[in-house]
């Protein structure tokens, strides 16, 4: 795998984005397919809608119109409340525009186009398709975490980190535990694990922890460079604030950004993402020391743990 260079590599990852879009949205999205017939049944998003080509979109044509090709879809009587993504490809791009034009007549604001990359998307994630050219991909009721760094870095929830389906479509082999309760599920069945034993609480000393989770996925990503195969999981019970806060600091460390880049980037690959204040406070010194670790989280955490952790580990 080649990493991406810089922090704009990773901004312009389009299919990376769109596959992030489908899970921030999982409950609320619309994707209409405006592609060949053809190209749909072999392929195409679950639960996508096609959109004959013939269907110009000009000025005339009205939501109305649109709707009649699904009389039966409700969620088309209620564009506005939803993320709509349109996916065509450079054969039908002037009609995916037109159709994006009608949509923002019509003030729907969660809009998005994706053309030519829309196809690629397809073809990294096939699990989230179906069709004629695609294997049966199990069903994943918990959605999948959010992909940071293509293919390489994910940040979730324990409901990923315990789905067995995840992490072998995934090809998860490393996970970095950010709880105190959750389980190592999958320890002996081929999966590293590195557990940070912190409460989301923003009195936890979460930067004691900076290093080893940093040598951890540094470690994984050497391997990926000398031509392996891994993949890491960064999870916490909900994905939201410790799980991101390690994220973070990888991001800032690895692409030598601020706290407030790393945020940012986060917060659009993951709509959830918030550290709670004693954590963002930890991660703004961190940028302050430019990126060195303290003294105190410095050492070599790998075999050396607290009383309660020694404890929980058993």
């Amino acid at each position: 795998m080649q990493s991406p260079e810089d922090i704009e590599d990773l901004k312009n990852h389009k299919e990376k984005f769109l596959f992030n879009l489908t899970q921030n949205f999982r409950k609320s999205l619309i994707i209409f397919d405006i592609r060949s017939k053809e190209k749909f049944e072999i392929k195409h998003f679950k639960e996508s809608l096609h959109i004959p080509i013939q269907h110009p979109f000009t000025s005339n044509f009205s939501l109305s119109d649109l709707r009649l090709l699904y009389p039966q879809n409700n969620a088309l009587q209620k564009l506005r409340r939803y993320c709509i993504v349109i996916g065509s490809d450079s054969e039908n791009s002037t009609i995916a525009k037109n159709l994006e034009i009608l949509l923002k007549s019509h003030k729907c604001r969660e809009l998005y186009l994706f053309d030519e990359e829309y196809e690629e998307f397809l073809n990294r994630y096939p699990f989230l398709t179906e069709g004629s050219g695609v294997p049966l991909y199990p069903m994943i009721s918990c959605g999948y975490p959010n992909e940071i760094i293509p293919k390489f870095l994910y940040l979730g929830s324990h409901f990923h980190a315990e789905n067995y389906d995840v992490i072998k479509i995934l090809n998860i082999t490393h996970i970095i535990n950010a709880t105190r309760n959750v389980k190592n599920a999958f320890k002996g069945q081929g999966v590293k694990y590195c557990r940070v034993f912190v409460e989301d609480n923003a009195k936890e000393k979460i930067s004691y922890h900076f290093h080893k989770a940093f040598k951890f996925i540094e470690e994984a990503k050497q391997i990926n460079e000398a031509g392996g195969q891994t993949a890491v999981l960064v999870h916490c019970a909900q994905g939201v604030s410790r799980s991101a806060t390690i994220v973070a600091m990888f991001l800032m460390k690895e692409y030598d950004i601020s706290f407030e880049q790393s945020a940012e980037y986060l917060k659009k690959q993951r709509f959830v993402v918030e550290p709670n204040q004693g954590f963002v406070k930890q991660l703004k010194q961190f940028e302050a020391r430019k990126g060195l670790f303290s003294r105190s989280n410095s050492m070599d955490l790998g075999n050396s743990y607290s009383p309660y952790e020694r404890k929980s580990l058993g």
